[in-house]
């Protein structure tokens, strides 16, 4: 691996990747479609003994309900197969900071100089600035960035040889 001198590295999803986890909701969303028209049937059922709560309720709340979890399902997989497709960029370290796209497609930007603690999750760099203790400070505070390695074109260890170079004071330390 070469110096990043004054180039920013860029990191993208793994085609592949992008494309199995950007069909599967895809298809998912194309499913429950699909069962949403069926269950504009005043006689629609489905099988079940427990948690009957849509099969027993009338069309116009059930149908609502099967519609927007499509709509969520499927423009999720579009976008992550357009991200694949299009090769787009999905976390950015340069001279002056770190950035990484978040799971809304929103790109976190947090400064060098910012950065107190570095964490090593399962598939997961997470990389915090002061004040951010607890998982959910860290995704909801939109300062920490967040790389998710295992659906980058990188593997980890180099990430993180990247931010030693930048950061030699931080040191990843492995969280559950």
């Amino acid at each position: 691996m070469s110096g990043t001198g004054s180039e920013p590295r860029t990191f993208r999803y793994v085609r592949w990747k992008a494309l199995l986890f950007g069909g599967i909701p895809l298809a998912l969303g194309l499913l429950t479609i699909w069962v949403a028209v069926e269950a504009f049937d005043p006689a629609w059922t489905a099988h079940v003994v427990k948690g009957q709560y849509l099969v027993d309720s009338p069309r116009w709340i059930r149908v609502p309900v099967f519609l927007a979890t499509a709509v969520l399902l499927v423009l999720m997989g579009i976008w992550m197969l357009w991200a694949g497709l299009t090769g787009a960029v999905v976390a950015v370290i340069d001279n002056h900071s770190v950035t990484a796209r978040t799971i809304f497609g929103r790109r976190r930007q947090l400064p060098w100089s910012s950065v107190v603690a570095a964490k090593r999750k399962k598939n997961q760099l997470v990389l915090s600035p002061a004040g951010t203790d607890t998982p959910s400070q860290e995704i909801w505070d939109r300062r920490s960035v967040l790389p998710d390695v295992g659906m980058l074109d990188a593997a980890s260890r180099d990430i993180e040889a990247l931010v030693s170079r930048h950061r030699p004071d931080i040191v990843f330390r492995d969280v559950k």
